[in-house]
């Protein structure tokens, strides 16, 4: 055996030691004691459809009594209508706009009858209306941005840098008006502002209300389209204080977070009467084994943010939820390259 097959051995086997090493820390983490407890209900979900889109490009772009929209990450001008058996498709090609857009980043949301273009580096917010997929409009003049909720085609909120305060903020742009509104109480940095503030904006279009809930510590913020602070409140689990370490680049032009961090909250989304937040964490009183082959779902009520209860959505042929929408008495799941539709039977719960 040449030296050359020797460190080339050498090298597949401190690769296999590096994955086996990062799978154990991972695991660790996941699965560590956090010093709280779940008020875990059996029975609340069933599983009605389930699709295989063969991709798992696909994301959920919007639903309304009737139809699922799904965009995809790498084909970015089509858009995918499926009803709720998952058995009617129908495939929708959006034309190019005029406007120079980086269809790397490019997001399709269906607020029907409103199809919403959003990309944040040129920056462009662009609009038409169902079912004219051609004549898409610009909406507003806008700053760049990381995120944006569509309220209207004359209203948006979006998550932005905000030079002055050097952290991440949100502001709400109305097209007749000269200025964005910012509202820079709302996201609280702990040390650096950018990372320490990340996490996700959901819009409820029937109370025209917003959520944030933030990735790295326990706790959310519902607030109305004006941005105004409805409450804040924290999510059951003990992690107060983001777990991150950030380094600097170039000279400190650029920041990097220089570990993974610890997640605590994957996903959120606001409905009428529940906030629904995709857990992280596992609970002192939670099966390993069951927490490990499943996405648990903690239930917030939305008059007051108070905790109510927990429950189980189970891997679908080994994959976690990635994305999801309640619609309804329905709970849509993106789970690798399938959609799969649940049915919440919260009549159950005393």
């Amino acid at each position: 055996m040449n030296k050359k097959t020797v460190f080339t051995l050498l090298g597949c086997l401190l690769v296999s030691l590096l994955l086996v090493l990062l799978l154990a820390f991972f695991n660790r983490e996941t699965t560590h004691s956090y010093g709280f407890n779940r008020a875990l209900k059996p029975n609340l979900v069933t599983q009605v459809n389930s699709f295989d889109l063969g991709y798992n490009s696909f994301y959920l772009s919007g639903v309304t009594n009737d139809h699922v929209y799904l965009g995809n990450y790498m084909s970015p001008l089509l858009l995918v209508r499926k009803d709720f058996t998952l058995a009617d498709t129908s495939h929708l090609k959006l034309s190019a706009p005029e406007t120079a857009l980086d269809w790397r980043r490019v997001l399709v949301v269906v607020d029907s009858p409103i199809v919403y273009i959003l990309e944040g580096t040129t920056p462009a917010i662009l609009h038409t209306e169902l079912p004219d997929l051609k004549n898409f409009k610009k909406n507003l003049e806008q700053p760049y941005f990381v995120a944006a909720q569509p309220i209207s085609p004359s209203v948006s909120i979006r998550k932005v840098f905000d030079i002055r305060l050097q952290q991440h903020a949100l502001n709400r742009k109305i097209k007749e008006q000269p200025y964005d509104t910012y509202s820079s109480g709302v996201l609280e940095p702990q040390g650096d502002g950018r990372f320490s503030v990340a996490g996700q904006l959901r819009y409820d279009p029937k109370t025209t209300n917003l959520l944030y809930v933030y990735s790295y510590r326990n706790e959310f913020i519902k607030l109305d389209s004006a941005l105004n602070i409805i409450y804040k409140r924290n999510t059951i689990d003990t992690i107060s204080t983001a777990q991150i370490e950030v380094a600097q680049l170039d000279g400190g032009k650029e920041l990097t977070m220089s570990k993974p961090p610890l997640l605590v909250n994957k996903n959120g989304y606001l409905t009428p009467s529940w906030i629904f937040i995709n857990s992280a964490l596992m609970a002192d009183n939670e099966s390993k084994e069951s927490f490990e082959k499943s996405s648990v779902i903690d239930i917030y009520s939305v008059n007051n943010g108070e905790y109510q209860f927990s429950f189980h959505i189970p891997d679908y042929k080994g994959n976690k939820i990635r994305d999801f929408k309640v619609w309804n008495n329905y709970f849509l799941a993106m789970q690798g390259q399938y959609i799969v539709i649940y049915e919440l039977n919260f009549n159950e719960v005393t």
